[in-house]
């Protein structure tokens, strides 16, 4: 790493932080915000390294994709610990590519102390915002049956997101069931 001062594009001073060989560059754009450019080494030895801290640094951002760990909203773990009933939204089963994951997941909920009802969003939309429906599920899938590749799971007030997930499910252990489960648990925060 090397740091130090150096006149920007912009002519003004700036300081700078980077990878040996890099440049970079920042302007103030209406003084509220900075632009910040990072151009590659033209060495020969360091331009060959450049290609792998790319596919290093791109693989520790995909690493974060994988948690089984919940993205919660404001407030969203006390929230969860309210959670009593939720409203499962969903589309009619002529458009449902997993029109049992509905079931599934509500079988899931009730594991945990969580009743639950479908809603057609389609045909009673206006029920989603009605107190009895103060936390609603969403869920979209990738695949189909058991070739499902992931699962994108969101539970929502009318007005914030409480906890989101998104889960690659392993249906080929033969319990599906217990997969479900195990996605719920992760989405609640249960450890």
């Amino acid at each position: 790493m090397t740091s130090g001062r150096l006149k920007n594009h912009c002519g003004q001073t700036a300081y700078s932080i980077c990878p040996a060989g890099f440049q970079t560059a920042f302007c103030h754009i209406a003084d509220k915000s900075a632009l910040l450019l990072i151009t590659p080494p033209t060495t020969k030895e360091t331009l060959m390294k450049f290609p792998l801290m790319l596919i290093l640094g791109g693989g520790m951002l995909l690493a974060g994709c994988q948690s089984t760990t919940p993205s919660l909203g404001a407030n969203g773990e006390a929230e969860l610990a309210k959670i009593r009933h939720v409203c499962i939204m969903a589309r009619h089963e002529s458009k449902d590519p997993n029109p049992e994951l509905k079931r599934e997941i509500a079988t899931a909920l009730s594991k945990y102390g969580i009743s639950s009802e479908s809603v057609n969003v389609d045909t009673n939309r206006k029920r989603l915002y009605s107190p009895a429906c103060r936390y609603n599920l969403r869920y979209n899938t990738s695949g189909k049956g058991d070739g499902v590749n992931y699962i994108s799971l969101l539970i929502r007030t009318p007005k914030q997101a409480v906890a989101s997930l998104r889960a690659h499910p392993d249906f080929k252990t033969g319990n599906r069931q217990a997969e479900i489960n195990r996605i719920i648990g992760q989405l609640l925060n249960k450890k």
